[in-house]
């Protein structure tokens, strides 16, 4: 099984795994090994026994899904979205799509081709399956809160330890890929349940009262977005964004940081932004603060809440890179909550 996307592409293989897995040995890339180094090298980890391998393709740059296709071919082939990530190297979105559909056209007419209802792949010789709304596969959100997620599929219900709708479309696609291997719906469902959030994949910690919604393994309009209505949909006394750069957006990334931040209105209680592009956030907000040098950052976020006991706060940080060691001993300490980021 080949996964790649926009956005969610290490959540929905860590779904897929979980559910193989309860059915037959399976090999799952660890992290984002999803290059030309991390595929051999998880390739290489396979043993006989092993049913199913599950693999992540990334890209940054057109070719680069082609050039992965010569390492291995999946025989099923998940898109789990398209958005408007790695700009710089494709240009557009349409860039984008073209690179992304490489992956479901390479997939042999015996396999599958699984992504969201609302795009519509060219050249496709698999079977396809779609989710989403209008979808061969559609989902209903039952509930969501600080716990995970219930919705159902058909009438059945499935419970997911994942935060947001986004972890609702990836779990879909996940049950497209199980449904296509005929495995029972009991199995999915378990599958669902055991995933753990993944770290920095909007995982929910808390800590003395603090909630903290770590996003920061990486940064794009959609996982920002997304991250945003999850914290909104949080119960919270004050809620505080902390926002680095979103990269690799091309020419339009300054507009695209200010239309974000207008998104942000009414959602936040408190912007905090730290690098080149960050500002622009503040620019649409409205207010904030913008920080040049991360020791002071680090150290507004220790002294506010030091003498004030147990706050209700939840903190999102997106895409906050090169934290140092110090933020590491703010967390031992217990004088605040900072994530670590790329």
């Amino acid at each position: 099984i080949g996964i790649t996307g926009t956005n969610g592409k290490t959540t929905t293989k860590a779904i897929i795994g979980s559910i193989l897995s309860r059915v037959d040995p399976t090999l799952v890339a660890e992290k984002s090994y999803n290059n030309a180094i991390g595929i051999p090298l998880t390739i290489l980890r396979l043993k006989a026994s092993d049913r199913f391998l599950v693999l992540e393709f990334g890209t940054n740059h057109p070719g680069e899904i082609s050039s992965l296709l010569r390492i291995a071919v999946p025989d099923i082939g998940v898109l789990t979205n398209i958005g408007p990530g790695h700009l710089e190297g494709f240009g557009s979105i349409d860039g984008v799509k073209i690179e992304k559909f490489k992956l479901l056209q390479a997939v042999d007419p015996s396999g599958a081709a699984v992504y969201p209802a609302d795009l519509d792949p060219s050249r496709i010789r698999a079977r396809r399956i779609t989710f989403g709304p209008d979808g061969e596969i559609q989902g209903k959100i039952i509930s969501t809160g600080e716990d995970g997620t219930v919705f159902e599929v058909g009438g059945v219900r499935f419970s997911s330890q994942l935060l947001g709708e986004a972890n609702v479309q990836n779990c879909l696609a996940a049950i497209g890929v199980a449904r296509f291997l005929n495995i029972e719906d009991e199995a999915i469902k378990a599958g669902i349940l055991d995933c753990q959030p993944i770290p920095g994949r909007l995982m929910l910690k808390r800590h003395d009262g603090v909630m903290l919604l770590d996003d920061t393994y990486n940064s794009n309009p959609a996982s920002l977005r997304e991250a945003i209505r999850v914290m909104s949909q949080l119960e919270a006394r004050r809620k505080i964004l902390v926002l680095g750069d979103m990269l690799e957006l091309g020419a339009e990334g300054e507009e695209i940081h200010k239309e974000l931040g207008k998104e942000m209105k009414g959602k936040a209680d408190l912007l905090l932004t730290f690098g080149e592009l960050s500002r622009f956030f503040i620019t649409g907000f409205g207010d904030g603060l913008h920080f040049t040098d991360r020791k002071r950052l680090i150290q507004f976020l220790n002294d506010p809440f030091d003498d004030r006991g147990p706050v209700h706060t939840i903190f999102v940080y997106s895409e906050y890179f090169h934290i140092p060691d110090e933020a590491r001993v703010a967390v031992d300490t217990k004088k605040s909550i900072l994530a670590i980021g790329t």
